[in-house]
């Protein structure tokens, strides 16, 4: 019987959520969340944390090019960085849905369709970047105004 039928029927059968766990590691479900965990540390350790570490080390250099020139120092690095770990958060939350990975399992015992799953995640992604390039842009026009009043200083908070 496939691990998620057997752990269906464990949850089913039991009085708490601990004692379904329970069988489930017991049956040998636990070999498959073992595996997972495992394959999850190396590929977030080994190949994610290099790339978005190296990513946002060339955007973090290049975060203050106002500064240099004058200019008022609002930084943009974080109104790129909270959107794109948020973004990155539900695609990884929701990464089967969004690409479809389903079988006819999920339709059937919730009713809904994975068919919305990709085009609210872009949503969502365009809300978030978009909202915070309005905040950006709102920043940038007060460091402004401050910087022509006479007040540089107050701009760099």
């Amino acid at each position: 019987m496939p691990v998620r039928g057997t752990c269906w029927a464990c949850w089913r059968a039991s009085r708490s959520p601990r004692t379904a766990i329970t069988r489930v590691f017991a049956q040998g479900g636990w070999k498959a969340i073992l595996v997972w965990f495992v394959i999850c540390v190396i590929l977030h350790d080994g190949v994610g944390w290099p790339i978005y570490a190296s990513a946002d080390r060339v955007l973090t250099r290049r975060a203050h090019p106002g500064a240099a020139r004058g200019g008022p120092g609002v930084t943009w690095i974080n109104h790129v960085r909270v959107p794109t770990v948020i973004s990155g958060l539900l695609l990884v939350m929701f990464a089967p849905m969004i690409f479809r990975l389903r079988n006819s399992y999920f339709e059937g015992v919730t009713g809904f369709s994975e068919n919305v799953y990709l085009w609210n995640w872009l949503l969502v992604s365009a809300i978030l970047f978009g909202a915070s390039g309005v905040l950006f842009l709102v920043r940038l026009g007060r460091a402004r105004r401050r910087v022509r009043r006479g007040s540089p200083a107050a701009a760099d908070a």
